[in-house]
């Protein structure tokens, strides 16, 4: 997403490892990334999550309406 390569990114029931460093990268470029249940990505828990990231904020608010993410 940072490097303008895709749009949206949607992944499912992944660790923090494994999204990390990618989340931090899509932050400092001014992109969003939420939980499916409209949280932040960084959660003091280990346990898998499934998220939306976007760097354009429409986008990223288009695809959060689409799936139905609470609070976006």
């Amino acid at each position: 997403l940072a490097a303008g390569r895709c749009q949206v990114y949607l992944h499912g029931r992944q660790k923090l490892w494994d999204y990390a460093a990618g989340s931090l990268v899509l932050a400092e470029a001014g992109g969003q990334a939420v939980t499916l249940d409209g949280e932040p990505v960084f959660r003091p828990s280990l346990e898998p999550r499934s998220a939306v990231a976007a760097l354009d904020p429409a986008l990223f608010r288009d695809w959060c309406r689409w799936l139905e993410v609470p609070g976006c």
